[in-house]
């Protein structure tokens, strides 16, 4: 009987600690350990005391569980596992409206092979060449916008 209290708790605590080390692991170990509490059920006491241990072991669980939720969200406790904050800033910059540049000249500023740099009226823009690759300091034209995308032809040698 000791054995299988003592698979059933460290399966409880396996449970709780996989909070603070995701990646299923220790979940993955106290599903184990409660197969493992059920086994020794079964083999010393029979098929009802397995039974009982596994409802037991289940409903605490997902007490056990619910409980932990709640601390996160509403206790000091979850201050370090949850975010509090959103994120205000952008790694790019937006890109201009299409109608705004569709047409409009510029200039390679890297090679395009067949994505690189452009500069249009004096602003950076990462475009597409389907002109195939081009070199730096082409001279290019906007040819449309294609899903987040700035499509350019070459427009000189």
């Amino acid at each position: 009987m000791l054995t299988i209290v003592f698979l059933f708790a460290l399966a409880l605590i396996l449970f709780f600690l996989e909070i603070f080390v995701p990646g299923g692991v220790l979940a993955i170990l106290g599903v184990v350990m409660l197969i493992a509490a059920c086994a020794y059920g079964y083999i010393d006491y029979g098929g009802t005391t397995a039974m009982v241990i596994f409802c037991i072991s289940g409903t605490l669980a997902l007490i056990m569980f619910f409980v932990e939720i709640w601390l996160i969200q509403h206790k000091r406790f979850g201050k370090f596992i949850r975010l509090d904050k959103t994120i205000s800033g952008s790694s790019l910059e937006p890109q201009a409206k299409a109608e705004e540049i569709v047409g409009k000249k510029g200039e390679a500023l890297t090679k395009m092979a067949p994505t690189g740099m452009i500069l249009v009226d004096g602003k950076k823009y990462e475009a597409f060449s389907q002109s195939g690759l081009l070199e730096e300091a082409t001279p290019v034209e906007v040819v449309r916008v294609d899903n987040f995308r700035i499509i350019v032809k070459s427009t000189g040698t």
